[in-house]
């Protein structure tokens, strides 16, 4: 038995999921089997299982043993902290998180064994696109109709996700933009802790202070001044966290929250922050950007987002850790696109939604339009097998396709996967 064979039954819910039990003996029932990781930390975020009547809600982790998880050191990671259901082939030992027993779910006795044993044709067919050996056959009308299905249901998706925050949250339209931005500075690994971040920050008072007391707010927040120092700008921005901490009654994320591994240092947490008090301080917070055209939004976001940074971070990746080599400190032309394509954009759809303005969908569509399209392994590889423009619009639909249909095998309700059918 192997890991990689677990996480591809999770992953593909290859299992009864009728009258489970844990180690334990306690009813167990899988509400959502969570978003696979794959990076560092819980093999699977943001699950939800239902134990003896009462929910819980956080990442899951998988072994072949469970005394792999004192094998492997978690016992000393807080971010594994939140792990509310440890999924294993077998339960050698039991766990303690918290000074807690960890539910475990045992799969020794739930495995298809004749499954397992074709397993490496199947483990090797979940990591290609379903038809690429017959994608050169399919229409390209056929191709662009699905691609253009994804564009919408990514925007929708994205969209709906910023429908909960303004519900839930009841933000101003500013605080809403506020949040989803400073989320998207958070990239895929820390976006999450960056939204926590959003929430603790008195949205207008950060707005009405200088870029100093920004990144004071911002760092400290965070947890990150509260070591000891010996520099004189890291010695001032801890001075003014301690007093904007007590003037505004604010409190700290737990910092083990906010990841470091998996992330270059280019991105490290305590950066993106400081870049984000920056843009914040050059954005114009009153402008109704949305009136303006796709062009002039790009430009605008661009303008704000690209901004040097002060001489520290120009030479710093993370409080008292130095760069090999200076630089100007501020985003990268892709990055500031990505938070564009990520923020921005997804925004405007729902601005547009929620108010029934189909000029700002419109919008939303022909910004992407301007941007090129992210680069990653998805839409590489895509692109070796079709053509289509190189822009963030065909971009986004290719990872939407990706992770939503091609992943999960929903071939059949693929207007791509239908035609290949009917090749055959």
């Amino acid at each position: 038995m192997n890991e990689k064979y677990l996480h591809f039954i999770w992953k593909s819910k290859r299992l009864l999921t009728t009258d489970l039990h844990t180690a334990s003996g306690e009813k167990l029932n899988i509400k959502n089997f969570g978003e696979y990781n794959f990076d560092s930390g819980p093999d699977f975020f943001n699950g939800a299982v239902l134990i003896e009547d009462i929910l819980h809600h956080g990442n899951i982790e998988m072994h072949v043993n469970s005394s792999d998880w004192i094998k492997h050191g978690h016992q000393n990671d807080p971010a594994y902290n939140n792990v509310i259901l440890h999924v294993v082939y077998n339960h050698d030992t039991e766990i303690l998180v918290n000074d807690h027993p960890l539910p475990t779910l045992e799969l020794k006795y739930l495995i298809d064994w004749k499954h397992f044993n074709n397993s490496p044709r199947k483990l090797e067919f979940q990591n290609t696109i379903p038809c690429d050996k017959q994608l050169s056959e399919v229409a390209v009308e056929t191709i662009s109709s699905q691609l253009k299905k994804n564009t919408h249901d990514r925007l929708q998706r994205k969209a709906s996700e910023i429908d909960f925050l303004f519900e839930t949250m009841q933000l101003s339209i500013h605080e809403l933009l506020f949040h989803v931005v400073l989320r998207s500075f958070g990239g895929k690994l820390n976006g999450l802790p960056f939204l926590e971040l959003a929430n603790r920050i008195p949205v207008y008072h950060f707005l009405r202070s200088g870029v100093q007391i920004r990144e004071a707010i911002l760092l400290g927040a965070s947890g990150f001044l509260d070591d000891l120092f010996t520099d004189d700008y890291e010695l001032l921005l801890k001075s003014d966290w301690v007093f904007q901490k007590h003037k505004l009654t604010l409190s700290n994320l737990d910092p083990a929250s906010l990841k470091f591994k998996g992330v270059r240092p280019g991105s490290f947490p305590a950066l993106r922050l400081v870049q984000f008090a920056h843009f914040s301080s050059r954005f114009d917070w009153s402008h109704n950007f949305w009136t303006d055209e796709p062009a002039e939004i790009l430009d605008l976001f661009l303008r704000s987002l690209i901004v040097k940074t002060n001489n520290y971070w120009a030479e710093h990746y993370h409080l008292g850790k130095k760069k090999s080599k200076p630089d100007s400190g501020s985003l990268s032309q892709e990055m500031a696109e990505n938070i564009v394509i990520n923020a921005v954009v997804p925004f405007l759809f729902w601005y547009g939604q929620k108010y029934g303005n189909i000029a700002l969908l419109n919008k939303a569509v022909e910004l992407l339009e301007l941007i090129p399209q992210e680069k990653n392994k998805i839409v590489e590889r895509w692109q070796k097998l079709t053509a289509y423009p190189n822009n963030a619009r065909f971009g986004q639909a290719i990872i939407e396709l990706n992770n939503q249909w091609c992943t999960p095998k929903k071939c059949l309700k693929c207007l791509i996967g239908k035609e290949v059918m009917s090749l055959t």
